[in-house]
């Protein structure tokens, strides 16, 4: 090996280091569960909730714990910031029983986290915030020969609600319902504009299916699952299937937010060239 190449190599070993977060490839000997956590209580209470994280490698791991504020975009997707920026942010709230811990190889910890209600000023509207757990002893990566130098470290995010008392559930609603032809964008589209209208975070999925009126061929997609904070609006976009047959077509989007709640439904009629 020469000299520009043992270089080339030693730098590698020092720049390449990813964070993961829950569900990447990499994240098979690490879990954590649950991912989601909801709670309830009464202003001046505190309440708590035990995270269990399970090593089933062979190697010890080391986490460090820090708590940050995060909501959604319009699109849905997750967008993180510091600590008590946000508003509905309950960071202040939450406390967690060690700031730092070291897992051994076949060990199963239990980690509590705590929250201390406000005793005024909790409102009516769902709170959030996000316990971060971070790897600080990042391991080489074993999965290939290209990655050479290359360390991994593990970043899992646990999401916290709190629903005060007054919370009122409220439903999901259709906004907009709209499609994008094919000559506007590489494959043709349906855009979907809803708006959660309760004072607590939704999940559920959207089923799209559509119906030839000419040959009554039918095209169900698979469904998509969501998540919406309270009082937001989000917009979804998901693609047609390549090769349907041109023709008018009876467009049909089923929005499911699970039990308890009315299943929405938004119709209307295309043309697919």
């Amino acid at each position: 090996m020469n000299l520009k190449m043992l270089f080339s190599l030693r730098a590698l070993r020092v720049l390449s280091l990813f964070i993961l977060t829950v569900g990447s490839s990499y994240a098979q000997d690490i879990s954590v569960s649950p991912s989601v956590i909801t709670l309830s209580g009464n202003p001046g209470e505190t309440i708590s909730e035990t995270l269990t994280i399970t090593n089933s490698g062979k190697m010890p791991y080391e986490f460090l714990v820090s708590i940050k504020d995060w909501k959604r975009e319009i699109s849905g997707n997750k967008v993180h910031a510091d600590a008590g920026t946000l508003p509905n942010s309950n960071s202040a709230w939450i406390r967690v029983a060690e700031n730092s811990f070291v897992i051994k190889p076949g060990e199963r910890k239990l980690v509590t986290i705590y929250m201390e209600i406000p005793a005024e000023g909790v409102g009516h509207v769902a709170s959030n915030s996000m316990v971060f757990l971070t790897q600080t002893n990042p391991q080489e990566s074993a999965t290939n020969e290209s990655a050479i130098g290359i360390k991994i470290a593990y970043e899992f995010g646990v999401q916290l609600f709190y629903n005060p008392a007054a919370a009122q559930k409220g439903e999901i609603e259709y906004e907009q319902l709209t499609f994008i032809s094919a000559q506007d964008e590489k494959a043709a589209k349906v855009q979907l504009q809803y708006k959660n209208d309760g004072d607590v975070n939704k999940t559920g999925t959207i089923r799209v299916e559509l119906t030839n009126k000419e040959s009554g061929e039918e095209f169900k997609l698979q469904p998509v699952p969501f998540a919406i904070m309270p009082h937001d609006v989000q917009i979804m976009q998901i693609a047609l299937p390549a090769g349907m047959p041109k023709g008018n077509y009876l467009l049909v989007s089923l929005l499911d937010a699970g039990a308890g709640y009315n299943l929405k439904v938004a119709e209307k009629d295309i043309y697919v060239e």
